[in-house]
């Protein structure tokens, strides 16, 4: 996912900004439906949970969001 992607309306185009979107709400989803089946998967799906969180928030990508996305980024590299 690139989260440059959920920028305001201004700097993205909309289709963009909706897949970029739809995909965090993916990785949200997928990354939950995986650790309730192996706890191997849990600490990926608390870093997704705690940045889906964090945007909802506050509306955008701050810097908790990318902390919280570079964690499951190295989380998942590591699975």
């Amino acid at each position: 996912m690139d989260e440059a992607k959920l920028l305001p309306k201004k700097k993205v185009r909309e289709q963009e900004r909706e897949q970029a979107l739809y995909r965090f709400a993916g990785a949200f989803d997928l990354a939950t439906a995986a650790a309730a089946g192996d706890a191997a998967y849990e600490p990926l799906a608390e870093a997704i949970t705690r940045a889906h969180n964090r945007h909802r928030q506050v509306f955008q990508v701050d810097t908790e969001v990318k902390k919280e996305l570079a964690e499951a980024r190295r989380i998942c590299a590591g699975l």
